[in-house]
């Protein structure tokens, strides 16, 4: 039985990472257990059949004598996860643990392979609109789930783009077809703070000679191209990275730095990429029947397209402890060349069409039983059908046939089963109609999650780096509720950062509307000290939940704790959670920054304006800071120059303010609103 409570294993804090084949391995914070991820993403395989979980239909009307192809759709399921027998994994697994072995990085010489923890998973369908579009199911179901997981995507096609599509199939030729897979993942990052700066007119003219270049003016390339770019131009120059509050690591330590320096590399890139790329423009296709023109799979265009367009940017990140980053893999040209001939079909749509059942997986289900049946005007249009869905087979496509596709409406019923004996058989009706149907079952939408970290801190209220090796708690949860027969309970121990790992608890949530009662405790020993926290509420809302150690004892730190009034960490740990807190601005890259004056000549040309609501002041070892929350929800940390600037705002309570931001990133000036 799976238990509600699981480690989530993190990249350890020297970020050692090799690259083997299409994976990528990282050390955890477990000596034993090596991260693995796969770089791209693959076509699902089914591996009782042998065949890929794909399929590419031609829609044809007859006119005039004859067929002819109106559209189409494309229907394959992506995987991040191992798409290989068992024989072949083995020998994989082999070949990591020589290449670990031999760099003589790792601690252990026999580790296990463990897929990289990671949430929040979308996926994007890639395809230029001359050949087509994602369909409504596929854009609305875009969560991807874990590092392992699969999904399905449907395409609808236009009748140039299905055409096109089968004739590649049939040659074995590169598609324009992919898909981009955006997660977050965690590691272990110390307390610190990088600054990144963007020479924009330096980038551009980097970019345009090494880019590829279309004939309508746009520069473009794939994604891994991209990312190397990127890191050339850290190499010559064009982008500038400062990093403060790495002193804190013992010394000897220079290669974690630079692991941690390569990290923020990386982290800027994904953070910057929305503001200089988009995806690469349509480029109208050749004649029809000959599509070797625009078949390259999916890239990326730089959106300076001239040198006006040039603007300079800056980021800022800060972290502070256990630290989800972005992460990011796409399908790349081949993706789909694996297919043949005999996973095309041609549909005469006025007969026919298809329906798509998937299931999105989630690593707490076992199985997903899921039957329907199909009906227009009181008459049966298909056979009634029922599957078992899993980790190795997450959709299906039906045919069926009706003179009236929109008066089809489609019953189903799924029968949701949990790996945990405990959690209850959730059973989910619907229906739905139209000439495109699909039915999703997000079982990940009936669970309620929440990840718990550990920290102990100093005398000076920093997080330790250095906890000691016994160092560890017990606990305790529970969940009650009346979709429950009894309560479910479970424990489990936690190490604190960074040589621990969070513990993550997932519980079945009521189908009724009802409110569950989850609950939290802890226990544990600490240096030489035994400590308890008393049992304490979790709002559903959380997703980040603390235990903390520091000279005053243990307690817990959520939405729903009692905590004092003045309390920085706590603050700090609510405010920041557990991802870095991002700053993204800027600015046009004309004259000199000291002949820039606003039109009233007040000096302020290149300043930054934030107002919103004052939720708290931080007292750090970068100094104080003032922490506002913005109109659109966001909050923003900004700098002050001394503590006699922070003290006066410590009894301002929930004030309206609008802060004038400087070049470096502190206060200029702050009203506040009486």
């Amino acid at each position: 039985m799976v238990s509600s409570l699981s480690s989530q294993y993190c990249v350890a804090l020297s970020g050692q990472k090799w690259d083997v084949g299409n994976f990528t391995l990282w050390q955890s914070s477990d000596d034993d257990v090596i991260l693995f991820s796969p770089k791209q993403a693959t076509l699902a395989r089914d591996f009782r059949t042998g065949r890929y979980q794909a399929a590419i239909s031609q829609f044809r009307v007859q006119k005039d004598g004859a067929y002819k192809t109106v559209g189409g759709g494309a229907l394959f399921t992506l995987s991040t996860g191992i798409e290989f027998d068992a024989d072949t994994y083995k020998q994989i697994e082999q070949q990591w643990r020589e290449e670990v072995v031999k760099s003589g990085r790792s601690k252990s010489t026999n580790p296990r392979f463990v897929p990289l923890v990671t949430r929040k998973g979308t996926v994007e369908l890639l395809i230029p609109e001359v050949i087509g579009k994602a369909s409504q199911s596929t854009i609305d179901n875009k969560e991807f789930g874990v590092i392992g997981s699969k999904v399905s995507l449907l395409a609808n096609l236009t009748a140039e783009g299905a055409q096109a599509l089968a004739q590649a199939v049939r040659n074995r030729e590169n598609t324009p077809i992919g898909a981009m897979v955006r997660y977050e993942y965690l590691q272990s990052i110390p307390e610190c703070i990088v600054e990144v700066d963007v020479n924009g007119s330096r980038v551009f003219k980097h970019l345009s000679a090494q880019l590829k270049a279309s004939y309508d003016g746009w520069f473009y390339g794939g994604s891994i191209d991209l990312q190397a770019q990127w890191e050339s131009m850290v190499r010559n120059g064009a982008i500038s990275v400062k990093v403060q509050g790495l002193d804190k690591l013992p010394d000897g330590m220079e290669e974690v730095k630079q692991n941690l320096l390569n990290t923020f590399i990386d982290q800027a890139f994904k953070n910057f990429f929305p503001m200089l790329f988009e995806k690469k423009p349509d480029v109208k296709p050749a004649e029809a029947g000959n599509t070797s023109g625009w078949f390259g799979g999916a890239n990326f265009a730089l959106k300076w397209r001239k040198e006006s367009d040039v603007t300079n940017l800056s980021l800022k990140m800060e972290f502070n402890g256990f630290s989800w980053l972005k992460g990011a893999m796409d399908t790349g040209a081949t993706f789909l060349s694996e297919l043949d001939a005999s996973y095309l079909n041609e549909v005469n749509t006025e007969l026919t069409f298809p329906l798509l059942l998937s299931v999105s997986p989630d690593e707490m289900v076992k199985s997903v039983a899921l039957s329907c049946s199909a009906m227009e005007d009181g008459r049966p249009v298909m056979i009634p059908a029922s599957d078992v869905f899993g980790a190795d087979v997450t959709s299906k496509q039906y045919l069926l046939t009706s003179q009236k596709p929109d008066k089809v409406r489609i019953n189903y019923q799924a029968q949701i089963d949990f790996n945990n004996a405990k959690f209850p058989i959730i059973t989910e009706k619907g229906s739905t109609t139209g000439a495109q149907p699909s039915i999703t079952i997000k079982p990940s939408a009936r669970l309620g999650r929440v990840n718990i970290y550990l920290y102990t801190f100093d005398s000076d209220n920093q997080i330790n780096l250095m906890p000691g090796d016994k160092d560890e708690l017990v606990v305790n949860v529970s969940v009650a509720g009346t979709h429950l027969k009894n309560p479910i309970k479970e424990s489990a121990r936690i190490k604190p950062f960074p040589n621990g790992e969070p513990i993550t608890f997932t519980y079945p949530m009521p189908l009724d509307g009802t409110q569950p009662v989850v609950t939290f405790s802890a226990m544990g020993v600490i240096g030489t000290k035994l400590v308890r926290a008393k049992e304490q509420p979790i709002t559903l809302t959380e997703e980040s939940i603390f235990i903390v150690v520091d000279k005053n004892g243990v307690r817990l730190i959520s939405k729903e704790a009692d905590l004092p009034e003045s309390d920085p960490i706590a603050d700090r740990l609510l405010t920041a959670g557990t991802n870095p807190v991002i700053h993204l601005s800027e600015s046009e890259n004309k004259e000199p920054e000291s002949e820039k004056t606003e039109p009233n000549g007040n000096g302020n040309a290149n300043k930054k304006a934030i107002a919103g609501t004052l939720t708290a002041v931080e007292y750090g070892k970068f100094g104080p800071a003032l922490w506002i929350e913005e109109l659109s929800g966001s909050k923003q940390r900004v700098m002050l120059h001394d503590v006699e600037e922070a003290d006066p705002f410590d009894d301002e309570g929930r004030k309206k303010v609008k802060v004038l931001v400087d070049e470096t990133g502190y206060a200029e000036s702050i009203v506040v609103e009486l």
